[in-house]
């Protein structure tokens, strides 16, 4: 681990503004091609100054998916990997790493999605889920929690209850539930929302609808 710390750093002191240089070129020119293709919108300077242009924040709901379902086809269909996804957007991040053909196949992939989605879901609406609810409140600490007697039950009989799991939307991996923390009702109905429009939830069984939680 030292000694791969050491090479990238050597790597940034003796290459290091050549290799940025070349990764923000190929992110402004994905943004440009990105925002070429119809029900695409790809954030800008001219919406943010301070953005960091090396993260393509590609907006989706125009084209009658959500962003979980186009990281989903991004990965399964063309072997893309978003670095996150919510109801509207998808984030892909141009790295040191990248080359002009892994940009090609990026935007070639976004094309075939946004012409098949066109043409079949440009008429269904995507709704705002809203933002998480607040945590519920804690009565174990999650290594109490975890090492605690558990069972499954219903996901949507388990308002009241306590979780014995970490339950997160992947990507990018963003704690809904924590061992330990009383399920409630509202964060219930916000799982069930994110499962609607696509997400991907780590930590419950059975196709999203069990969950284990504390005897």
């Amino acid at each position: 681990l030292m000694d791969s710390l050491d090479l990238a750093r050597m790597q940034m002191a003796t290459e290091g503004e050549k290799l940025l240089e070349t990764a923000i070129f190929l992110a402004e020119d994905a943004r440009k091609r990105i925002n070429r293709i119809p029900g695409l919108q790809c954030f800008g300077h001219h919406d943010h100054p301070h953005l960091d242009v090396t993260k393509l924040t590609i907006q989706v709901r125009d084209l009658g998916l959500t962003g979980f379902q186009v990281s989903q086809r991004l990965n399964s269909e063309y072997r893309v990997q978003a670095e996150m996804a919510d109801p509207f957007h998808v984030l892909v991040i141009i790295s040191i790493g990248d080359r002009k053909h892994d940009i090609d196949r990026l935007v070639d992939a976004l094309q075939h999605i946004a012409k098949d989605s066109i043409q079949s879901t440009s008429d269904r609406p995507i709704t705002n889920p809203g933002i998480p609810p607040a945590p519920g409140q804690r009565i174990l600490t999650p290594r109490e929690a975890f090492l605690a007697d558990h069972h499954p039950i219903p996901l949507h009989e388990s308002a009241g209850k306590t979780s014995a799991e970490v339950v997160t939307i992947y990507p990018p991996g963003i704690a809904l539930l924590v061992p330990g923390e009383v399920i409630t009702s509202e964060t219930i109905e916000y799982i069930c929302r994110l499962t609607d429009f696509g997400a991907t939830i780590d930590g419950l069984d059975e196709g999203n609808t069990m969950i284990r939680t504390v005897k």
